[in-house]
């Protein structure tokens, strides 16, 4: 895990240049994981998940090999979505508030890929540093399906954290 300071410099890096960003060593290392489990298990979907920087990452890898890539919180830059992306974020966040202009464009545009593609938690705190945490998750209703399964049925279940 690396260090705090560490990770504002890769925040820093990828606001300042997304090609700059792909040089960090998290994203190398993220990468060569993603890699090496596709060369391992060859012919299977993978799921992808990542919270806030990892955000960026999972929209980077995202690809029609990986079932879904889910992002909560995401570092987000008018990145090109997916069909099979999904960004989850608190109102209160501030990491992804620049997501709000895609999902107004896509709500015109998509409105029915937009309602299932951004999913928008209500801000309890009003304090952004706890908006940004992955605890926010708790507010989902359990019974939320996010992302598609087999046969582009909607099947991942939110219970407690295993979206």
């Amino acid at each position: 895990m690396e260090n705090l300071g560490t990770d504002w410099i890769n925040n820093l890096v990828f606001f300042v240049s997304d090609p700059g960003y792909k040089l960090t060593p998290r994203y190398r290392t993220a990468v060569k994981m993603y890699q090496d489990a596709m060369n391992k298990y060859q012919g299977y979907k993978f799921e992808l998940l990542g919270h806030s920087q990892s955000g960026i990452i999972v929209n980077n890898l995202c690809s029609n090999k990986v079932r879904n890539c889910i992002s909560l919180n995401p570092a987000y830059k008018n990145a090109t979505l997916k069909n099979n992306e999904y960004i989850i974020r608190s109102k209160g966040d501030v990491v992804s508030k620049l997501t709000e202009p895609k999902k107004l464009i896509n709500s015109v545009l998509y409105p029915k890929w937009s309602k299932n593609h951004m999913i928008t938690i209500d801000d309890k705190t009003g304090n952004p540093i706890t908006e940004h945490k992955v605890d926010v998750l708790d507010r989902l209703n359990p019974n939320m399906v996010i992302g598609r399964g087999m046969g582009n049925q909607l099947m991942i279940l939110n219970t407690k954290y295993k979206i």
